[in-house]
């Protein structure tokens, strides 16, 4: 079969596709504005689709289609880049955005980066962050690369790559009378009957409260928080005890304060992932970010 269009169209069209028009496009892509608008309307009679809606308060909006062009426009681009590896370098142009779940980013989003800077030199790499939500539909509407997040049920169809598995731990001030004790192993029913601290972040929650249910525990629910260092303070100064997965490279807390954490035995592990266009094979991407994740555990 014939292909009846260039990577430059599909550059010009992505160029529009990111800066709603025309003339930012011509300026980004550094050709003449006559030049995208040939590109676009030689793409439309090449697919038989409209690419964009052209409105005047808004400047040119992808339809529907033209969304799923853009899709898989970018991951054509990204893949033909391939043709240009040399010396253990890709020598690819544009941008590489990457997506991390909040708590994951402190400890993995420097490692990340450092490893793409070195293996893509030419491009300029970004991430984001965000809940599980948002990075999904990061990645199924073209806007991320890759995301990194825990695995949970969900309807996307973007490919996921295993990484790791990650044990929760409960978390105690460094002062708790347990850690005092002839205790030689502590478990979640020795602290069942005291304040708990959640990490409130959406999926998260459902699976630290499960850790509770299936050992036939109410928790106490005294504090929430979306901030993996609030969670930790709170802990420190004593005011409850909180379980989680992410564990800091640091015993010592923003405020001076310190915490212990003491692994739980028998409890199911999260799964850290990276989720990647449906679209888009397990290729140097997603082998470079798990590397750098695993390297740095």
């Amino acid at each position: 079969m014939m292909i009846s269009f260039t990577l430059r169209q599909l550059e010009y069209f992505l160029a529009v596709a990111d800066t709603g028009s025309t003339v930012a496009a011509s300026l980004a892509a550094n050709v003449s504005q006559p030049a995208i608008s040939k590109a676009i309307r030689d793409l439309e009679e090449c697919w038989g689709e409209t690419l964009f809606l052209r409105l005047h308060s808004r400047g040119l909006i992808l339809t529907t289609a033209g969304e799923r062009r853009a899709i898989l426009a970018r991951s054509l681009i990204k893949k033909a880049s391939i043709l240009n590896y040399t010396d253990g370098k890709i020598t690819l142009n544009g941008q590489i955005k990457i997506g991390l779940l909040s708590t994951l980013s402190p400890l993995y989003a420097p490692y990340i980066i450092k490893k793409l800077q070195e293996y893509f030199p030419n491009c300029i790499i970004s991430f984001t962050e965000g809940d599980i939500h948002a990075l999904e539909s990061g990645i199924t509407q073209g806007q991320l690369d890759a995301a990194v997040l825990y695995d949970t049920p969900s309807t996307s169809k973007a490919k996921r790559l295993p990484v790791m598995e990650l044990t929760p731990y409960l978390l105690l001030p460094d002062n708790h009378p347990l850690l005092k004790s002839a205790h030689t192993e502590i478990s979640l029913h020795d602290v069942a009957n005291e304040p708990y601290i959640l990490m409130d972040l959406p999926h998260s929650v459902e699976y630290f409260l499960s850790i509770f249910y299936n050992n036939d525990i109410q928790p106490r629910i005294t504090y929430r928080s979306g901030s993996i260092e609030t969670v930790r303070s709170l802990v420190a100064h004593g005011l409850g005890y909180s379980i989680l997965t992410t564990s800091p490279r640091a015993a010592q807390c923003y405020t001076g304060k310190v915490v212990v954490e003491i692994p739980l035995r028998n409890i199911r592990p999260q799964k850290l992932s990276l989720l990647l266009p449906d679209n888009e094979e397990t290729g140097l991407l997603g082998l470079t970010i798990k590397n750098a994740i695993l390297n740095n555990y």
